[in-house]
């Protein structure tokens, strides 16, 4: 748990600097440009130089950075008129309206520019958001939780700590699409997602495996943790109803669970899952509606504990 924050906490701290860092240069060339008219009285020629630290506003915070680094530089050519006194102003052959005119449309273009790379932000997450997330149901889909369990393999390989990954299917999902259709069922899916957010917990990754199977990794938990996680799916799918028909308003379903740990089930992505896949096809085979935990005792190499947990029924 306390790798876990420290890496929250480290990428807080760099994402903290990489704000500071842009801010400051924004903030550092707009003084220099003014130190530079204050030494040189330059006024003319020199306000044009402004626009650079407006636009890499607007290139690092899109609209609003074009705003704010215009206003900075208008406060900043006030003061260097105030600073400069009537020599400065009597050195710019350029009127004044003039030169609030320029810094407007720089503005105005700084502001487009911001509106550009707001929309190829926005572009860029909602094509990654499409690579990674289900359709259906919001959820993160099942290439990104093979990823990320091997990413969370890795760290707690690297670090010591535990993993835990929960394999669910909806029992009798085919026979619920049968009588009540594909529309019924996808609002079953639907129904299921919230439930399953709402029984684990925020480090999480939930993902739809496809159909009506599902998939949990755990990052940094035991198998006590998984266990009392994976019941609580049950129950809490177990006690919700789902939308039915006229004649069956209000529709039971329940889940099976397969739970699998790290280190004790397998080392690697594809032996977690499949192991976890095993647990459910167990629960199922026990009428559903319960957890099971992958038998360790069948590890090929006969490494881990034989008392394994067999099944927890609801």
């Amino acid at each position: 748990m306390a790798s876990a924050a420290a890496l929250g906490v480290r990428a807080i701290v760099m994402a903290s600097r990489i704000h500071l860092r842009n801010l400051l240069l924004i903030v550092a060339s707009s003084g220099f440009v003014t130190l530079l008219i204050l030494s040189t009285g330059y006024l003319r020629a020199l306000w044009p130089l402004y626009s650079v630290p407006i636009f890499l506003a607007a290139l690092t915070y899109a609209t609003g950075g074009a705003v704010a680094a215009g206003l900075l530089s208008v406060v900043l050519l006030a003061l260097t008129g105030a600073v400069g006194g009537t020599a400065l102003a009597a050195s710019a052959s350029q009127p004044i309206v003039e030169i609030a005119l320029g810094m407007g449309a720089v503005v105005a273009c700084a502001v487009v520019v911001g509106q550009e790379v707001r929309r190829h932000r926005d572009r860029q997450q909602a094509l990654q958001t499409g690579t990674i997330r289900d359709d259906l149901t919001g959820l993160y889909n099942a290439r990104y939780l093979e990823t990320r369990l091997q990413e969370e393999l890795r760290r707690a390989e690297r670090y010591g700590v535990g993993l835990a990954l929960i394999l669910l299917e909806v029992d009798d999902f085919r026979p619920y699409t049968d009588t009540y259709g594909h529309h019924k069922a996808d609002l079953l899916l639907q129904r299921l997602s919230d439930l399953l957010r709402l029984a684990t917990r925020d480090t999480d990754i939930v993902a739809r495996r496809g159909g009506g199977q599902f998939g949990v990794v755990l990052p940094l938990a035991r198998l006590d943790e998984a266990v009392a996680i994976a019941q609580r799916i049950c129950d809490t799918v177990a006690g919700a109803p789902f939308e039915g028909d006229e004649v069956e308003p209000a529709v039971s379903i329940t889940v099976s669970c397969g739970v699998a740990v790290f280190p004790r089930d397998g080392s690697d992505g594809e032996t977690l899952l499949t192991r976890a896949s095993a647990a459910v096809g167990r629960a199922k085979d026990e009428g559903g509606g319960r957890t099971s935990v992958a038998d360790a005792s069948s590890l090929p190499d006969g490494s881990g504990p034989s008392d394994t947990i067999a099944e927890v029924g609801p």
